[in-house]
Parts: structure tokens; C-alpha cells; sequence
């Protein structure tokens, strides 16, 4: 149920509002613009979101598949290059970290822009605790691997794929090729808004500026590029959130069929699991629909997703590591772990939905943990259980174990240089930008 909630929500829900809002920018639209009556973004929404449905629901896993690999492709394409476009205007690196740092924010005298700016470092990621993004890079460090381990391990949207995979070799593969192209996104989609600040400071666009943090992108479309390429980079960006719809409605119709149908009524007939499957994919799109204007509560898009991840994620990592570290964990402290913890998170999302507290939340998803920890271990002295011999093949007896097996593959298709890659890579990049 969870799951659920998470894909329709989080995934389906903020896919549609940006591609929405992307796409009323792209058209000239001022924000609250109506078409026949009816909301701008709303009519996008349903467009988007109803198409996306449509063709999940006949093509199923495989369509997904194939839409995602050619979408990603145009994603990739349409943000390298309006990055390549701005990094050419602003004239090269030296001189945007210059600009940046000779120059006040430019939205800071925009009113109603929803952005709070000082003299931070635009190039810098690790922030110190008064840094008005409000992320410092301990809450970052505590918060992040909270919602990471959630997302990577245990969201159905990725299980899903890593299930479908060919053999063991290329479910593990296929994690770590992710985690390479998500090197990209810091240089193709954070980049490019740092770059419209250096640009607008040089009065490079005869004094516009965004109204807002979320329009940066769509205003970058719209001053940088060629008629053609606006609609490539469009296209991409529909793309992308059509590629997130359509995992997410997928991942929900095999929960609901699967998970809560079968589960229960065994018996039930392939058909009829399809069936199931089908008007799942109805209700979930528009379910998706109507929660998607959730997003528009917050100063950016950003920001409202990591904020309900960091409210959903804490329980169920907790479960996750303890169930594959801890041999005396047990189903029933389990199940109590992700009820209180959906319950702590639920409190947190109101308190922060009504302005009561607006705090670190990285920070809060890594104190939601620590109390999911604590619970879980404490319910599971309370509520022993012996270990079934089907759950030993799950728990890793030390870390060391999943690096025993045979290498399968030479080069990047070793699945251990290629983690170690992964791990250089990344230490690399902190070490240029921290």
C-alpha cells in the first residue's frame, strides 16, 4: 500500500506537474491561465497523464521498457543542449564562477519570488547550517542514504526492472549503469539553473528574469534556444515525464494485482489479474491527476518531492537493513516499524503542510530513521521469533557477502569494478566540488 501510494503520489503526481508546468512556460502562458474555462496546468496535467495510461495499459512492461530507453535518449539530448547553449553564452567556466561571485542573486529583488538567497556559492554543494537553502552538508550526509536506500532497494518502480532483468550478471549490472548516469544530472539539470543566475546577472536577456526558482528551466527554453530546439528540449521533458508515469502506473497495476489480489485470492486466473491490472492503471492515473497540484504548495518541485520521500522513506529502509542484518528481526516488529513509522511521517508531512515547522527535512528523515531503529528493535525483544529457514538465503552473514560470488563478466561488465568505479567516480567529483 505503500508502495502504491508512493508511485501515484510521488512519482506519477511530480511528473505531472513538472511536465505540466514546463509545458504552460513553453507556451507563454502566465501562471492561473485558462483554456475553455479550465486551468492552464490542469488541462496539461490530464493530457499528459491520460495519454501516459493509455499506453501503459495496452503495452504493458515491455512498452515501458522500450519507451523509457528511446525517452531517455531524448531527455539526455534536450538537456545537454541548452546546458552547452548557456555554458557558451556565459562564456566558459572562469568566468560564471566569477560572475557568481561578483554579483547579488537575481531573484533576491523579484517580489512574490518565493526564493530566499545570501551570497551562497553556487558551485559549492557541502553548505554549512546557515546557508539559505537550508541543507547543510551534515544533513545531507545523515538525510540523503535515508531516501537513496529507499528509492535504490526497495521502491517497486526499481525492483520492478531488476526483476525483469535477463540473469543475476545484468540485475546487478543494471543498478550500477543507472548509478553512472546519475553523475549527469549535476551538470545537465542543476547546471543549467546556476548558469541562468550568471546569465541574468550579466543582463545577458535585456533585464528578464524568472519569476520563480521552477520556472529557471523553462525560461532558459525559452531565451536561449531556436524555435527547433525548443520543441526537442519540450519533447524531452514531456518525455521524461511520461517515462516516470508510465514506470510508476506499471509497478502499481503489478502491486495491486500481485500484491494484494493474488495474495489473498490465490486462485484468481491470469486474466483476471490482467483485468485487474487494467482498471488499476485507470485509477492510478486518475488519482495521479488529482494529486498532482499537491506539488504547487511548495517553493520548488524539488523540494516537495524530497520532502514526502523523507516523510515515507524512514520505516521502510529501517525494515530493509535490519531485515538483511539483523538475524533476530522478526515479521511482527517489522509490520509495527512501518505502521508507527507511516504514522511518525504522517505527523511530520501535517506539521510541515501548516507551516507549524519548516526544518531541515533532510535532516528529519535521518531522526525518523533513528526512531523507526529504535522501535523495530525494541518490538523485536518484545515479539521474538524464530528465524524461518526460507528468510536465512536473505540475511547477508557479513558484508563481504555479496562480493563472493563469481565475477561474471571482465572489465565494466564486472560487476565489482564496476561498483568501484562508481565509488572513484563519485569521490572524485566530491572532492572537485565539495
Amino acid at each position: 500500500v505503500v508502495s502504491v501510494f508512493s508511485a501515484i503520489v510521488i512519482h506519477m503526481g511530480v511528473a505531472l506537474y513538472t511536465a505540466a508546468w514546463v509545458l504552460r512556460g513553453i507556451l507563454g502562458l502566465a501562471p492561473g491561465a485558462t483554456i475553455l474555462g479550465v486551468d492552464a496546468q490542469m488541462v496539461f496535467i490530464i493530457a499528459l497523464g491520460g495519454l501516459t495510461g493509455v499506453y501503459t495499459m495496452v503495452g504493458g512492461l515491455l512498452a515501458v521498457v522500450w519507451t523509457e530507453s528511446v525517452q531517455t535518449v531524448l531527455l539526455l539530448v534536450g538537456a545537454v543542449v541548452i546546458t552547452v547553449v548557456g555554458y557558451l553564452k556565459i562564456g566558459g567556466w572562469t568566468e560564471l564562477a566569477q560572475t557568481l561571485a561578483s554579483h547579488p542573486h537575481p531573484l533576491a529583488s523579484v517580489p512574490d519570488s518565493g526564493v530566499t538567497w545570501g551570497t551562497a556559492n553556487f558551485l559549492r554543494m557541502a553548505r554549512t547550517a546557515d546557508d539559505p537553502s537550508g541543507l547543510a552538508w551534515y544533513s545531507i550526509l545523515l538525510g540523503y542514504p535515508v531516501l537513496g536506500i529507499w528509492y535504490w532497494c526497495c521502491d517497486q518502480t526499481i525492483v520492478q526492472r531488476v526483476l525483469a532483468a535477463r540473469d543475476e550478471k545484468h540485475a546487478r549490472l543494471g543498478p550500477l549503469f543507472c548509478a553512472f548516469l546519475k553523475i549527469w544530472p549535476v551538470f545537465f539539470f542543476v547546471l543549467p539553473g546556476v548558469i541562468c543566475v550568471a546569465l541574468v546577472q550579466k543582463n545577458a536577456f535585456a533585464g528578464a528574469a524568472p519569476q520563480t526558482a521552477a520556472d529557471t528551466y523553462t525560461f532558459l527554453i525559452t531565451h536561449l534556444l531556436p524555435v527547433g530546439l525548443k520543441g526537442l528540449v519540450a519533447a524531452a521533458m514531456l518525455a521524461a515525464a511520461m517515462q516516470t508515469c508510465s514506470a510508476a502506473l506499471n509497478s502499481t497495476a503489478t502491486l495491486v494485482a500481485y500484491d494484494l489480489f493474488k495474495r489473498h485470492r490465490p486462485g484468481l486466473p491470469e486474466h483476471t489479474l490482467v483485468t485487474v491490472g487494467k482498471w488499476t492503471t485507470v485509477i492510478g492515473t486518475v488519482l495521479a491527476i488529482v494529486a498532482s497540484p499537491l506539488f504547487g504548495h511548495y517553493t520548488t518541485i524539488f523540494e516537495g518531492i524530497n520532502k514526502l520521500i523523507s516523510y515515507v522513506a524512514p520505516p521502510i529502509t529501517t525494515v530493509f537493513l535490519l531485515g538483511v542484518f539483523w538475524k533476530r528481526a522478526s515479521g511482527r516488529s517489522a509490520f509495527l516499524t512501518l505502521i508507527g513509522g507511516m504514522v511518525l511521517g504522517g505527523v511530520m508531512f501535517v506539521v510541515d503542510w501548516t507551516g507549524f515547522y519548516k526544518g531541515d527535512f533532510m535532516l528529519i528523515a535521518f531522526l525518523l530513521l533513528v526512531a523507526c531503529l529504535l522501535l523495530m528493535v525494541v518490538t523485536t525483544f518484545l515479539l521474538p521469533e524464530p528465524l524461518k529457514d526460507e528468510a536465512k538465503p536473505l540475511i547477508w552473514e557479513d558484508w563481504r557477502e555479496p562480493l563472493r560470488g563469481e565475477a561474471q563478466g571482465r572489465g565494466l561488465g564486472n560487476y565489482r569494478l564496476a561498483a568501484a568505479a562508481v565509488l572513484v567516480t563519485f569521490g572524485v567529483l566530491y572532492v572537485l566540488f565539495r
